[in-house]
């Protein structure tokens, strides 16, 4: 059970009791159990309990890793191919759509290998996913592209980033859930 948190006493809204322990602003080594939720219920907030990271979790999190990059290393080159051609923000999005396809079979047949049956289900969980990604990407590209004047690559390099850590959360804690959690 989440304990009330520094973020609820100083009137930070909580609208969902995990999310209070992503924002609680206490040290994670003196919250003790307060934090610690049931992670096979596919909690995000389970990964963010005291302590040290189980190894199949480091492991999982090397190979999103690993598919992260060759995802991103496959939107970039598209989007090489398609700046000149098209307008940048179009090369934008079909470079993301062909790297969000490398992005979902590579997780889900060998980063995040998941024992779940209900694939219909799943693969709605991971484009509603990836629609927060693209959420993400999209917001911070247009910063750097329309409101800083970087270039397309530019823009798109230093938009994958801050949504890397949101789609493995999400990933990693429900979507693919590991085998056995």
């Amino acid at each position: 059970m989440i304990e009330t948190s520094v973020a609820e006493s100083v009137g930070f809204p909580v609208l969902h009791r995990e999310l209070a322990s992503i924002i609680d602003l206490t040290p994670w080594w003196s919250r003790g159990n307060a934090v610690a939720v049931d992670a096979a219920r596919g909690s995000v907030a389970g990964m963010l309990k005291p302590g040290k990271f189980e190894p199949k979790t480091i492991g999982r999190a090397v190979r999103f890793l690993v598919v992260g990059g060759g995802s991103a290393l496959v939107q970039i080159v598209i989007l090489g191919g398609l700046v000149g051609h098209v307008h940048d923000r179009v090369a934008f999005v079909l470079s993301w759509i062909a790297s969000t396809m490398t992005h979902y079979l590579a997780n889900r047949f060998w980063a995040l290998p998941s024992a779940r049956s209900d694939t219909r289900k799943q693969l709605g969980e991971y484009l509603f996913a990836t629609g927060v990604s693209l959420f993400i990407q999209w917001a911070v590209f247009e910063l750097f592209y329309a409101a800083m004047g970087l270039d397309a690559m530019w823009s798109t390099v230093l938009a994958i980033p801050p949504s890397t850590v949101v789609v493995f959360l999400i990933l990693n804690y429900r979507v693919f859930r590991a085998r056995g959690a």
